[in-house]
């Protein structure tokens, strides 16, 4: 309805970001409807979400910091195989011309 723009609606581009702001909006108030209601672990106290808890904080970061790492170089890699290594899959001889060339 929203992306075809019927009715009030708005068509294309600002009826899907319309209908998506609008399902994601209702899905927040849903799960914290259901979070509160049905006393689930995660209805906490909003208050304690901006506690700092330096032991939390240190057991997060020694879980994380393989991942982050992990990440890091993943991402060096990727970046150095664009910048410096495909010059050379069009078969040139020279990287400064296959630059000038592609």
């Amino acid at each position: 309805m929203l992306i075809f723009g019927y009715g009030i609606f708005p068509a294309r581009v600002e009826g899907a970001a319309i209908g998506t702001a609008s399902g994601w909006t209702l899905e927040l108030i849903l799960l914290l409807v259901f979070i509160y209601t049905q006393k689930t672990p995660l209805a906490a106290n909003p208050l304690t979400f901006f506690s700092f808890d330096m032991p939390f904080f240190t057991r997060v970061l020694k879980t994380t910091l393989p991942a982050l790492a992990n990440e890091m170089f993943w991402s060096l890699g990727i970046n150095h195989l664009q910048c410096h290594l495909r010059p050379y899959w069009h078969g040139c001889d020279c990287r400064d011309q296959c630059q000038r060339d592609h």
